[in-house]
């Protein structure tokens, strides 16, 4: 493991604390202005804490977070964090969120750290050295059959669910009749690493942020995934599709049928 993988696991570890705080406070049945204020408190918080020795140990780096940001050179790495992955799963009693820690040199993940902060799984990558996920080494699937696949198909997310729900239809009727589950954990950054670690088959995501991206195609790639969009292309902007190369063409190839 890279020693800037292992401080950043460090700062992460430190801010699962605020969820774990929280969790047994948090009560959905609550109006939502109340909630949505704790949310914010424990992702405000947990990006803090994060902040707060990444930048002790890289003071020249730059912090993009949603309410924590630090300014450098314009040449200098960014760390990018992100604490709300999942975040209405964390607010209804759910297990599956997600907080990431991303380094980008020159716009590029070249390292990420992912965490379950209520179950504790980490998922980490580092460009050329490969995807772990608890510690050991992370593969995605080998073995395809369609009949026996496990992908995760999220609903496209409401701010792009306008655009996105008739591709999403056309996807679910392509693949359907013969696909062995189709999973939906609620949250894409978890979906995405559950393919990197070998647990699911195939993602495909319609409206995909960066915030999931940046991470989620790092782990993905480094797994040994295939990572493009529905035309089959590598360049990702707002649709994504990651599995093995064998079964990565053979969803490309049943969706342009």
């Amino acid at each position: 493991m890279q020693p800037i993988i292992q401080l950043a696991l460090r700062a992460a570890r430190e801010a699962v604390e605020p969820f774990l705080q929280m969790r047994e406070r948090l009560d959905p049945t609550h109006d939502q202005a109340s909630l949505a204020q704790v949310l914010t408190r424990i992702s405000e918080r947990a990006e803090t804490l994060i902040a707060r020795q990444l930048q002790r140990a890289y003071p020249e780096y730059g912090i993009q977070g949603h309410f924590v940001k630090h300014a450098s050179k314009p040449e200098a790495p960014v760390w990018r964090l992100c604490a709300e992955h999942g975040m209405d799963n964390f607010a209804h009693g759910l297990n599956t969120c997600a907080l990431s820690i991303t380094l980008l040199k020159q716009g590029r993940a070249e390292h990420t750290v992912v965490i379950n902060p209520i179950t504790g799984d980490e998922y980490t990558a580092s460009r050329g050295y490969g995807m772990q996920a608890n510690g050991k080494r992370g593969r995605v699937p080998q073995h395809w059959t369609l009949e026996q696949a496990r992908i995760a198909l999220p609903l496209p997310n409401a701010s792009w669910r306008s655009q996105y729900l008739g591709e999403y239809i056309r996807v679910l009727q392509g693949l359907g009749p013969d696909l062995g589950a189709h999973i939906n954990s609620g949250c894409n950054l978890i979906d995405i690493a559950a393919v990197a670690c070998g647990q699911l088959d195939a993602v495909c995501i319609l409206g995909i942020e960066d915030e999931d991206l940046e991470p989620g195609a790092l782990l993905l790639k480094e797994a040994g995934a295939l990572v493009g969009n529905l035309q089959g292309a590598p360049k990702v902007e707002t649709q994504l599709i990651a599995a093995s190369p064998k079964a990565f063409k053979s969803l490309v190839q049943r969706l342009k049928a």
